[in-house]
């Protein structure tokens, strides 16, 4: 047999062996791990777990340790996702409204949003508990996720003064529409935007120890802001 032929064969084996890999963890970052095994998992790799998991160290990057970490950190992320969403109580057949703000409040409790004076680790806020909006939303949107098909963070941009914001949503099927939320600040909303790209507010929610908003970002200019939201 010839020497091209071998190197086909094993290309094609290789390839075969990459893809099996790639639809393992694929898998088991989809499924939820047990309580008992986040614990285990998280305690045995508590020395990385809260810093920049992502190891630069040395001449050459470490693919293969970086590889099983951000494994490692996705079945994490994913059971005390799967774990945080089963902590939310909603009475049967209640508005998706509902189930939204009763999720952002459970984790309001569990997350600190990050300030401009503060430096959040590189780890996933899920370890670290503090974080920027796209962290913090990002959080809600993986929880969300287990009950809905379509959840997603979601950037604003408000032109007029140059800087962006990062919300989330979810797509609800009873109003057949995406609907809108941020816990990012002391101000919860969960709303919607209608064809004439006006925000309809569905739930609001402050929690009884928030600290002040930040300067015009109250209520007030947080529907402002989020007016954006038609123009992405």
């Amino acid at each position: 047999m010839s020497s091209t032929i071998w190197q086909r064969r094993l290309i094609v084996s290789s390839g075969v062996v990459v893809l099996t890999l790639a639809g393992a963890a694929i898998f088991l970052a989809l499924v939820p791990l047990r309580e008992s095994a986040v614990r285990r998992l998280a305690f045995a790799n508590e020395d990385w777990l809260l810093s920049n998991y992502l190891d630069a160290s040395g001449a050459r990057m470490p693919y293969v340790r970086n590889a099983g970490r951000k494994l490692t950190v996705l079945l994490l992320q994913n059971g005390i996702a799967d774990r945080l969403s089963h902590a939310v109580q909603v009475a049967p057949g209640a508005p998706d409204e509902d189930r939204i703000l009763a999720t952002l409040v459970m984790l309001k409790s569990r997350l600190a949003s990050a300030t401009k004076d503060d430096t959040p680790s590189d780890a996933p806020v899920f370890f670290s508990g503090v974080g920027f909006c796209d962290q913090v939303n990002g959080a809600a949107a993986q929880v969300l996720a287990k009950h809905y098909a379509k959840s997603e963070t979601f950037n604003l941009w408000k032109s007029d003064e140059n800087w962006g914001h990062t919300i989330g949503r979810v797509w609800s099927d009873k109003h057949r529409e995406w609907l809108y939320y941020d816990m990012f600040y002391p101000d919860l909303a969960v709303f919607r935007v209608d064809a004439q790209s006006r925000v309809i507010v569905l739930r609001h929610a402050r929690l009884a120890d928030s600290p002040p908003s930040p300067p015009g970002l109250d209520y007030a200019g947080l529907l402002s802001l989020y007016a954006n939201v038609g123009t992405g």
